[in-house]
């Protein structure tokens, strides 16, 4: 994949066009020690990967999804505070497979990013294929967590804090479906239960929601990772017309 060493096995992602992304943390830069967000990718079943380019010149976690018609759309968190580019997280997305990213956006900046860990942060992104992207990130300095929205995957909308501000926000995702619906699910963290999920639906691909609603009450304990969101799409089928 690469011609030198690289500190950890690449994160690999595959779109909905027959590619396959290979993502991963470059060496460290020696004045600032920022880390660039490599990128490879490879048609499956083909085995010449792409030659290896920085997306970002900083990263600490990122997120990709595709769309039905092949656009890829990346979220990262920045730790790096610069003029330029601020602490925060960031969007580009690419029109030709990955061969080239448009100009990182800033969707949402705070200086107190400089502290976050791996283990704090969290972002994600989802699209529809009918040009409507949804970002999701957590600030966990604050106990919130945003959601933003773009009808054409370049003009963004102000993004807002989900949820209820008094009982704090963490780990949102966000999913979508067939006929415009859209799923944000977090976990609230200062509700005196073992597990907290709530949940907000769109049917209009983002331009309007539902209240906030708890769900899932009987978990004893919220799950981990990936498993988050696919443990509430199964436990509740009827959110989406899959």
């Amino acid at each position: 994949l690469v011609s030198r060493p690289i500190g950890a096995m690449p994160q690999i992602v595959a779109d909905a066009g027959g590619r396959a992304h290979a993502w991963w943390l470059g060496t460290p830069d020696k004045e600032t020690g920022a880390r660039p967000l490599m990128h490879s990718g490879v048609t499956i079943g083909d085995t010449a990967w792409s030659a290896p380019h920085a997306v970002t010149e900083s990263a600490l976690i990122w997120h990709m999804a595709s769309d039905p018609k092949g656009g890829l759309y990346l979220v990262y968190v920045r730790v790096q505070h610069t003029d330029a580019f601020p602490a925060g997280v960031y969007y580009t997305r690419s029109t030709n497979r990955g061969a080239t990213w448009s100009t990182p956006q800033a969707l949402y900046d705070t200086i107190y990013f400089r502290l976050l860990s791996v283990e704090e942060a969290h972002v994600q992104v989802a699209a529809d294929g009918q040009g409507h992207v949804h970002v999701v990130w957590d600030d966990p300095r604050l106990e919130k967590s945003f959601y933003a929205r773009s009808a054409d995957g370049v003009i963004w909308e102000e993004p807002w804090e989900v949820g209820d501000p008094e009982e704090g926000a963490r780990r949102i995702q966000v999913a979508v479906g067939k006929e415009g619906e859209v799923l944000l699910l977090w976990e609230a963290t200062r509700v005196a239960a073992p597990c907290a999920l709530y949940q907000q639906r769109s049917t209009d691909f983002g331009q309007t929601w539902s209240s906030p609603e708890r769900v899932l009450e009987d978990l004893g304990r919220c799950p981990e990772g990936r498993a988050f969101l696919r443990t509430a799409l199964f436990r509740i089928p009827s959110l989406f017309s899959w």
